[in-house]
């Protein structure tokens, strides 16, 4: 088998369980989750905005100054998971608008119950 593609069990079709797990925007790598975010910083209010197949959407009332955006990002992460803030760790984008967080001891079901609860979606 060539390297780089997932190992599927013939039989089955499901993904070895070394493998993660995707959803899209989320990921679920052995530690926990990672997430791709969209942010938009300087917003009225911090909050879901939605998601789409790529991105899990966050307003930040913060404004994208000397990390203030980056800091309430992982409080409401924290807030949102029920998870504390020194789980979560912005892995990619720290100055950019498109962000990977992972947030350790989250599993992608629970992400995926959580977002799917949030009023955006009702």
């Amino acid at each position: 088998m060539s390297e780089g593609k997932p190992r599927v069990n013939k039989q089955t079709r499901t993904e070895s369980p070394s493998e993660s797990r995707t959803a899209g925007w989320c990921r679920e790598i052995p530690g926990g989750v990672s997430l791709s975010l969209k942010v938009q910083a300087g917003a009225k209010k911090t909050c879901l905005s939605g998601h789409n197949s790529e991105y899990l959407l966050i307003k930040i009332a913060e404004p994208a100054i000397e990390g203030a955006a980056n800091r309430e990002i992982i409080k409401f992460l924290a807030k949102t998971f029920s998870v504390k803030s020194e789980r979560i760790v912005i892995r990619l984008g720290e100055h950019s608008r498109v962000k990977v967080v992972f947030i350790q001891g989250l599993a992608m079901d629970r992400v995926l119950q959580l977002v799917a609860d949030h009023s955006f979606l009702k």
